[in-house]
């Protein structure tokens, strides 16, 4: 990401937000993010995974390459909150369970 751009946040179109689990178990929910203006990937913005309460369940900076993966306890439905300095805050509500989304 170039220094001091300014944009929205978006999704690649390659990739899906996504959610597996096994049996039993809670979920990964992944992603990558691009600054809508460039293209280029956000790195260091903050990716909050919240419950249905609001209650933040996990949160991580975003890598390099602009991916991300929370961990999610239980089902959803979750929204995921996306921070950084020089971006707008985006949200984005995860319903699905399991597999892609």
């Amino acid at each position: 990401m170039r220094s001091g751009a300014r944009g929205d946040l978006r999704r690649h179109p390659a990739d899906r937000v996504g959610g597996s689990r096994a049996a039993g178990q809670g979920q990964i929910v992944s992603g990558r993010l691009l600054d809508a203006a460039t293209g280029d990937p956000v790195a260091e913005a903050m990716v909050a995974l919240l419950d249905g309460e609001g209650v933040v369940r996990d949160r991580r900076l975003s890598r390099d390459s602009g991916r991300f993966a929370l961990s999610a306890a239980g089902p959803a439905p979750y929204t995921i909150v996306v921070e950084r300095i020089g971006l707008r805050r985006h949200e984005q509500l995860v319903e699905e369970t399991g597999g892609e989304l």
